[in-house]
């Protein structure tokens, strides 16, 4: 029962980030929605949306599309290319919390 409740739950989130990219279209919203994707209807989806904004110019240099990428590989079993995407998300952090943050979650595959 609260499985079913969270999913829901985050339908309704993607619904409520796709009418919000309606009204400003934006590619980290886009990513916020692929998150939330992943979390309602399993990480294939999720994933799908996030390697559709791999183009997205203004996502380019921002390392939380990898980092969500890894993370949504990992859950799929794919721990090679999650742990090789972790570092990219790694490299391209531009603080020190979150490159300590980033190498952990290679490690932990």
């Amino acid at each position: 029962m609260e499985s079913a409740r969270l999913i829901a739950g985050f339908a309704r989130i993607v619904r409520d980030i796709g009418l919000a990219e309606q009204l400003a279209p934006s590619a980290v919203a886009g990513l916020n929605r692929a998150v939330a994707v992943s979390m309602a209807f399993g990480p294939r989806a999720g994933l799908e949306l996030v390697n559709a904004l791999a183009s997205e110019r203004s996502l380019q240099r921002y390392h939380l599309l990898p980092s969500a990428r890894g993370g949504l590989l990992a859950k799929l079993g794919r721990s090679e290319e999650a742990g090789r995407t972790f570092q990219l998300a790694t490299s391209l952090a531009s603080n020190a919390r979150e490159r300590d943050f980033l190498p952990g979650s290679a490690r932990d595959l």
